[in-house]
This record gives structure tokens, sequence and C-alpha cells, in this order.
């Protein structure tokens, strides 16, 4: 799973955006737009399957944050044996815009610039927002929308993208 963790990220993102645009939003142009630019980017990997991502990779809305929860197997050579088999990594947009990325403790600490998914989940995220053609701050309003927000949220967030 690593060696394909790029195109993994990208999968689960994809489908993530995909369903909170069908069962958050209303379906006006732009979100038309870029329903149609995802399905186009999960039909160009189909060789990640979602069987193959059962049991191995979530997205963490359920826990209430944007992010993914990652199973990588069992550590089988003795490099790997300072990797945990799980990992999860919360993204967040940063103040200059950029992605931002935080890993469990035991991952983040293998380098020393910080969580060493960021680049692969930066660039998920990338092919992401361009294949929807959506802003990267509304990638990421799409992407929290499924995080359990009240009642009066989901309808800001519902009201927001249906008027632009």
């Amino acid at each position: 799973m690593r060696r394909d963790l790029p195109a993994v990220l990208t999968v689960l993102l994809c489908t993530e955006l995909n369903c909170n645009l069908v069962n958050h939003f209303d379906d006006g142009l732009d979100a038309n737009r870029a329903r149609v630019g995802l399905l186009a980017l999960r039909e160009s990997m189909l060789h990640i399957t979602d069987k193959a991502l059962r049991q191995r990779a979530y997205m963490l809305s359920r826990s209430g944050a944007v992010g993914v929860l990652l199973h990588l197997g069992k550590p089988t050579f003795r490099l790997d044996r300072c990797r945990h088999s799980s990992v999860v990594i919360a993204i967040s947009r940063g103040p200059t815009g950029r992605v931002v990325c935080s890993c469990s403790g035991p991952e983040q600490s293998l380098e020393m610039a910080g969580c060493m998914f960021e680049a692969d989940m930066a660039a998920a995220i990338e092919a992401v927002r361009t294949a929807s053609s959506l802003p990267l701050q509304d990638v990421f309003v799409v992407l929290a929308a499924s995080v359990m927000l009240d009642c009066d949220a989901r309808r800001r967030l519902h009201w927001r993208f249906a008027d632009e």
C-alpha cells in the first residue's frame, strides 16, 4: 500500500468529495461539473479497487475530522520496524492557502519536516481539485460537509455552495 499511496489517497478523496456533492449539496452547474471531473478521475484509477481498499483505508469524517486512516500492514523489513501499521493523516487548509497535514505520532517523528505523507496528500488534494475544477477552499468545504455537524451548520454549508 505504501507503494501506491498517492493513488490510494486520490481515490479516497475523490470518492468522499463525490459522495458529499451528491448527499449534501444542490445539483448546481458547479456541482455537476465537479462530479463529472471526479468520476473521470476515479475511472482513470481503476487499478485501485474498492475491494483492495476495504479494511485498509478509511476517511475520518465519522470521527469528526477531515483526513484518512490507513492500515499499512505488518512491518516486515528491519527498516519498517519503527513504523506503525495504522496511520492517521488529518488534513486542513493552512493560513497561506496550502494543504497542512498532521500524522499520527510515530510516523511524524520519522521526518524532520513534519508528516511524512504531506507530499503525497498534497498531490492527491491537487489532483482532486484539478479534476473537480473547484478552488482549494471549496474542496475543503465539501470534504468537511460529511463531518458530523449540527443541522444549522449543514444548512449554511449547503446554502453557501449552492449560491456560487
